[in-house]
């Protein structure tokens, strides 16, 4: 028998490597940024941007992530849990909530597990 190529959808690279296709995220503060999630769904963040304009785009996308897990499952995320939505690893999250925990607009034992409070 002889293997059969399967056909792929995206163009190959001079290597012969298929190109890795990946959605595009906004992180413009104009309105409600656009995020895509692991399926390509378009999600519109659930926060009003006038109360944080001094939030740079990785904070406020931190925390419209908190925001949104916790209103579709009623508990707060893990550090782990943030980071996999913002595409990161884990240290960068854990940074990211320090600096919100910093600037007062949420609360986090960062020692403990599922402690993200909004205040």
């Amino acid at each position: 028998m002889k293997a059969v190529k399967k056909a792929t959808s995206a163009k190959p690279t001079k290597k012969g490597k298929a190109a890795k296709i990946t959605p595009t995220k906004s992180w413009s503060k104009k309105g409600a940024p656009a995020k895509v999630s692991k399926r390509g769904q378009v999600k519109k963040s659930r926060i009003d941007v006038s109360g944080y304009e001094d939030l740079s785009n990785r904070e406020f996308d931190c925390l419209d992530v908190v925001v949104q897990f916790i209103a579709d499952n009623g508990y707060s995320p893990t550090v782990r849990e943030v980071a996999e939505d913002l595409g990161v690893s884990v240290q960068p999250a854990h940074r990211l909530l320090g600096l919100l925990r910093d600037k007062g607009i949420i609360e986090w034992n960062s020692s403990l597990s599922r402690t993200i409070r909004l205040t």
